[in-house]
């Protein structure tokens, strides 16, 4: 990719500020499935480490770079979670959508795309499933044509998932994850709930229900060991 340059911290915060004189926004765009230290082969640059365990994203790795005139920071999450994340820096100007892997050849990086960012307001998205067998919002498209289009594209990079269009989670919506009738989480996301109740039921054992607040008409899911059992 010769139209990508990597920088440090303080060179890429001086050529940011040079480049733009109207206001720019960080937009959390993407994440990968890609192991820190396969990172740190290839990337030229010395990565800052970023040592906050009680923020998002957690400890991790960041790097900074241009790709043609998108500015943006890479993230690698440490630990066993093996994501990298990707935040974009643009102006109002900007318009960056999944058509970036497509028009810039980064096939093989689309591929081991995990979520990327999509429209608030759509009432069409593409699914997925991950590890734990959930099924999740890969990506809110701005229309069904929008959302067929990037499933073709993914299903022709050799997209590792299963992907399937459907209609899209409404964000008002409030879930709550059940640990013996006591409310231990609360999330606006049905996924991030069903998350949390896999990864605790694997460590204590106990039944967790997850079920929607504010709406009755959605049935509940109930986890023990690490799974869905209803």
């Amino acid at each position: 990719m010769n139209d990508l340059v990597w920088l440090n911290k303080d060179e890429f915060s001086n050529k940011l500020k040079m480049s733009f004189s109207e206001k720019v926004q960080e937009v959390y765009f993407c994440n990968f499935n890609l192991k820190s230290k396969n990172l740190e082969r290839v990337i030229p640059e010395i990565a800052d480490d970023y040592v906050a365990p009680w923020t998002e994203p957690g400890p991790c790795l960041k790097w900074y770079g241009i790709f043609e005139d998108i500015y943006f920071l890479l993230t690698a999450r440490l630990g066993n979670n093996e994501i990298a994340d990707v935040y974009l820096f643009l102006s109002d100007s900007q318009s960056i959508d999944w058509r970036i892997f497509k028009d810039a050849n980064l096939t093989s990086l689309a591929k081991r795309l995990t979520w990327i960012n999509g429209a608030e307001d759509a009432s069409t998205s593409l699914f997925s499933f991950d590890d734990d067998h959930l099924r999740y919002e890969f990506y809110r498209a701005k229309n069904e044509k929008d959302a067929g289009e990037f499933k073709n594209y993914l299903i022709n990079s050799s997209f590792p998932r299963e992907l399937f269009i459907g209609q899209a989670e409404n964000l008002k919506l409030i879930w709550v994850v059940e640990k013996e009738e006591k409310i231990v989480a609360r999330y606006n996301s049905r996924y991030s709930c069903e998350k949390y109740a896999v990864r605790m039921s694997k460590q204590d054992n106990a039944t967790y229900l997850v079920s929607c607040e504010n709406d009755s008409e959605y049935s509940a899911t109930i986890f023990r060991d690490g799974k869905m059992i209803n």
